[in-house]
């Protein structure tokens, strides 16, 4: 009972230590958006799909809602909120749904790739939203077609860097105790 308190204690720190550097990169590892709509370049969703291969389970997702509702406040993006807490759930359960224990690299690299595309349909579907009830030149279906593109070129930034990262982690064996815990973790997240 004790052994799983502490456990529990850890993933939950850790969940934390991950919020906070998915905030730290999206909101000061970023590029602003040079193709004329609204948002920005950065590296936070790298650091959920790292969340969701060293957590795994409602963990990594915590840690990225957390993260990067906080980083939209931060920027100045509240009206993103909403649809950020949905699309940064939605992320990690789809690369935990189809990573498993990201023992394969194909699957690993498709599970990166899906939730990247996950991230940038769900942020289209948002300007989509805000298109019909907001006015301004950031919030028009021009606007939100326009920045199709660049929603995928956001979501597969972070793809190669998280990719490279769990590699090199797994051949160097840093996380070694972790690969048996992710189907657990898939589990968790089939059973809800």
């Amino acid at each position: 009972m004790r052994e799983t308190a502490i456990k529990q204690t850890q993933k939950l720190v850790t969940a934390a230590v991950f919020s906070a550097i998915i905030f730290c990169a999206t909101v000061f590892l970023k590029i602003p958006g040079f193709w004329g709509g609204s948002g920005y370049i950065h590296l936070g969703d790298a650091f959920i799909f790292l969340a969701c291969f060293y957590l795994g389970g409602w963990y990594a997702v915590a840690g990225a809602v957390i993260g990067s509702v906080l980083a939209d406040l931060a920027a100045g993006w509240v009206i993103y909120m909403p649809a950020t807490a949905v699309v940064k759930v939605l992320m990690p359960v789809v690369v935990l749904l189809i990573g498993g224990s990201f023992k394969s690299k194909l699957r690993m690299g498709i599970a990166f790739g899906a939730g990247a595309l996950v991230m940038a349909f769900g942020y289209f579907f948002a300007d989509l939203i805000l298109a019909a009830f907001v006015v301004g030149e950031d919030f028009t279906y021009a606007a939100t077609v326009a920045n199709i593109p660049f929603n995928i070129l956001q979501g597969f930034v972070g793809v190669p860097l998280a990719f490279g990262v769990v590699v090199f982690a797994k051949r160097l064996r840093l996380f070694p105790k972790r690969e048996t815990e992710h189907e657990s973790a898939a589990e968790e997240i089939k059973k809800t």
